[in-house]
């Protein structure tokens, strides 16, 4: 019985990575595309993060509210998004990469600060949170979408004043055939923005240090660098 004992404690640590765990990804090109094969910037840097923690992981590619609400509830052992003043039943597991947020206004309209779309329709993406720069003012009549696609065809037909958008997914549509054709007017900062890991409270905490390991050592290689440019060439 000693040895059978001995051979269980021996073997508890690596049970911990024989599951599968359950990572959300923001449906929202150029972070993840719908369909197959699983590709975009998001989700490559979390394939490689958990390569390295030796992590096996499924991707979801899920809505904003539902990447939100899976991890909070437990569908969900990690996520990654934009940093959150609270969320229930989770632990921040560590800041990843950020990009600028920009403001789009349609064309002709001239807009330099956020003060400029006073009352006027903004959109942005459902359940994102942007920051107090955006987050706390109440004077924009914020319209919920569900992609940056659908803010561009908002725009060009004048449904919309402006959008919120990040820098790389600005210039991903650009080059896509659908919105070469769409014009609009100068895009100013909003801000920074940094992804957060995120891990249900259930997940046990030497997982969670090994993703920190991971992306603090990607971060440091500047990997993200490098997806960009993958994903932006022509």
């Amino acid at each position: 019985m000693i040895k059978y004992a001995y051979l269980i404690v021996f073997l508890a640590p690596f049970t911990l990575w024989s599951k599968q765990l359950k990572v959300g990804i923001i449906d929202i090109a150029p972070f993840a595309f719908k369909g197959l094969p699983q590709r975009g910037i998001h989700i490559d840097y979390v394939k490689e993060v958990f390569r390295l923690a030796k992590v096996p992981v499924i991707l979801s590619k899920l809505p904003y509210p539902r990447v939100v609400n899976g991890v909070s509830f437990g569908k969900l052992d990690f996520a990654i998004m934009f940093k959150r003043p609270t969320l229930p039943n989770s632990i921040q597991v560590g800041k990843s990469f950020g990009f600028k947020n920009l403001i789009v206004p349609r064309k002709g309209l001239k807009v330099v600060e956020l003060e400029n779309l006073r009352g006027l329709k903004v959109g942005v993406i459902r359940n994102a949170k942007y920051g107090k720069e955006l987050d706390s003012v109440n004077y924009l009549n914020k319209v919920f979408l569900d992609s940056y696609e659908q803010s561009f065809k908002m725009i060009n037909l004048k449904r919309l004043e402006a959008f919120v958008v990040s820098e790389p997914a600005l210039h991903f549509l650009k080059l896509q055939p659908e919105f070469k054709s769409i014009s609009h007017g100068k895009p100013f900062v909003l801000n920074t923005r940094y992804n957060y890991f995120y891990a249900n409270k259930e997940v046990p905490h030497s997982i969670i240090e090994k993703i920190q390991e991971a992306n603090e050592k990607l971060l440091k290689d500047k990997y993200i660098d490098r997806l960009v440019l993958k994903y932006l060439k022509k």
